[in-house]
């Protein structure tokens, strides 16, 4: 235990024992701390994954928590063009001559 590098993980699905335990088991020396098969409807404990894929690869858990989190905080462009009103003049006119309260 005192060998184990702990780790936080954020709770991303994309980041997920689903989404990773098949690519983690099969890296070099990781498939000796795993069971061969898990009950039907079960999976592998996030937490422990995720420490012992630290403790032997741990550059490699940096980037794939580092990578989810731009992913997650990244604004991509595509969703700023969908969110963007374009306004042209004649609406802004228009807009301007309306009488506005804020309340």
């Amino acid at each position: 235990m005192d060998k184990v590098k702990f780790c936080n993980v954020p709770s991303y699905d994309e980041i997920g024992v689903k989404a990773l335990y098949d690519k983690v088991v099969k890296l070099p020396g990781m498939a000796q701390y795993f069971p061969d098969k898990m009950p039907v409807g079960k999976q592998c404990c996030k937490p422990y994954m995720y420490n012992i894929w630290n403790t032997i690869y741990p550059d490699d858990v940096t980037a794939v928590i580092n990578h989810a989190n731009a992913n997650r905080h990244a604004i991509s462009s595509q969703r700023v063009k969908d969110e963007t009103i374009v306004l042209t003049e004649q609406w802004q006119d228009e807009l301007d001559s309306l009488p506005f309260v804020s309340k």
